[in-house]
C-alpha cells in the first residue's frame, strides 16, 4: 500500500501534509500524526502472529538514481545476512532494471527509525 498518499498528491516525496517525514517514523509511529505507518505496523504484527511474515519490502523511488534497488538491514548473523540478500539478488537476476550493486544493506545511525 502507498503509505504517503496525502504527501505524494501534494508533490512531496517523504513528508505528509502535516510535515512529518514518514520514512523516519517507523520506530514509534503516532496514531494521529502517522496513521498509515501506525496501521501498517499493526497489520504486520497481526500477520506475524497469525501466519508469519516471510518478507517485508520498503520500496520507494530515489531522486538521484534511475534504476530500481533496495535498502536492507544490517544483520550480525551470517545466516540472516544471506537471507536478507536473496530476494534482491533474485530480482536482479530476472530484471535488467534492478541493480543489486546499488542495493545497500547497512543501516546508518540516522536511518535507524526507518522501515529497514
Amino acid at each position: 500500500p502507498m503509505l504517503n498518499p496525502d504527501g505524494v498528491i501534494s508533490g512531496n516525496y517523504r513528508c505528509s501534509l502535516t510535515g512529518q517525514d514518514l520514512n523516519r517514523q517507523w520506530s514509534v509511529p503516532d496514531r494521529i500524526l502517522h496513521p498509515t505507518i501506525h496501521a501498517c505496523k499493526q497489520m504486520l504484527r497481526y500477520l506475524k502472529s497469525q501466519r508469519g511474515v516471510s518478507i517485508y519490502c520498503d520500496m520507494h523511488g530515489h531522486s538521484k538514481k534511475t534504476n530500481m534497488f533496495m535498502y536492507g538491514c544490517t544483520s550480525r548473523s551470517p545466516t540472516m545476512r544471506l537471507k536478507e540478500r536473496v530476494f534482491p539478488y533474485l530480482i536482479h537476476s530476472e530484471s535488467l532494471l534492478f541493480s543489486y550493486d546499488d542495493c545497500n544493506f547497512k543501516v546508518q545511525r540516522s536511518k535507524e527509525s526507518t522501515a529497514r
